[in-house]
């Protein structure tokens, strides 16, 4: 009975950190056996084995994300320990971001809420504010491995959404509203193989509404500004041809804790690379700078980019 409450690796090297497979195979040998064996009859759908079996990423092709997580700073580009403080042109939504002992949560760990943002939206509405997940399935969502590091890291990154406090008068649709403040994690705790995570109203309703994107599985590849950029050009070319910004608006848009000549420069570096997923980059130096995105399929095949 103890192998039916178990999540099957197909790499025995997977294993998290702390799993004794001697405890329950035996050994490593008959653990790989009984791994083996139920890869192959759960695709042939031979049996019902009565437990999660890895078989990689292959039903994973992105998560959805709430478009106002998309659209302003609610995370930090990097490691960073002093708030963001953001107001849009127009005044009517503001975000102020607070960072906890362990720093403030970073658009890595928003990959944890985009998760959990996806599997509510695909729920009944009989899951209120509280969920729970396997660690492995959030991996292999991801695109990361199911190693013991990788666990560490996600408990790190539940630390940080724990300890983050956003406060902001942005709706969970986009619209402004009253002011609220909450974690992106109220709770959170390890029951068994499984984490156990209370959610804020303000995410649970941006879950169920019908402001949601999805993000292409090749976004959790990118690093750093790369993220943000794809994010914010994923929510602004739903429904136009191009968008186009300059520099020190991004750059606040952003919230990114580099100078704005040092981002300045990365932008430039990023549109002659030009890779990232889905969207075209040209950049035109100037007073302010300016960057022009516009989706792969429409953008010029040889475009003159002015560094």
């Amino acid at each position: 009975m103890r192998k039916n409450r178990l999540v099957v690796h197909s790499d025995p090297d997977d294993v998290p950190r702390g799993f004794d497979i001697s405890e329950a195979f035996g050994s490593r040998a008959e653990y790989e056996e009984f791994a083996s064996r139920a890869l192959v009859e759960e695709a042939a759908g031979a049996v019902d084995l009565g437990c999660r079996v890895d078989v990689g990423q292959a039903r994973y092709d992105g998560l959805r994300m709430m478009m106002v997580l998309m659209e302003h700073p609610f995370f930090a580009l990097s490691r960073r320990k002093t708030p963001i403080e953001y107001q849009t042109k127009d005044g009517s939504i503001f975000v102020r971001v607070e960072p906890g002992p362990q720093g403030m949560a970073t658009i890595y760990d928003a990959d944890v809420m985009m998760f959990i943002i996806d599997l509510l939206a695909t729920s009944d509405h009989s899951v209120d504010r509280e969920l729970a997940f396997r660690p492995g399935e959030y991996l292999r969502a991801v695109g990361a491995a199911t190693s013991g590091s990788q666990y560490a890291s996600l408990a790190d990154a539940v630390t940080r959404l724990k300890t983050t406090k956003v406060t902001t008068n942005a709706r969970s649709d986009g619209k402004s509203g009253s002011v609220v403040t909450f974690s992106w994690l109220e709770a959170a705790e390890q029951l068994g193989r499984n984490w156990q995570v209370t959610l804020p109203a303000w995410i649970v309703e941006g879950a169920r509404s019908s402001t949601l994107l999805k993000v292409s599985q090749t976004y959790f590849e990118l690093r750093g500004v790369s993220r943000a950029i794809y994010l914010v050009a994923r929510k602004h070319l739903g429904h136009q041809s191009s968008w186009r910004i300059g520099t020190s608006r991004l750059w606040a848009k952003l919230g990114s804790n580099d100078g704005l000549s040092q981002f300045r420069h990365k932008l430039g570096k990023l549109a002659a690379a030009n890779q990232l997923p889905d969207f075209h980059l040209a950049w035109e130096a100037g007073p302010d700078g300016m960057l022009t995105i516009t989706p792969r399929e429409i953008a010029p095949p040889n475009p003159r980019i002015v560094i």
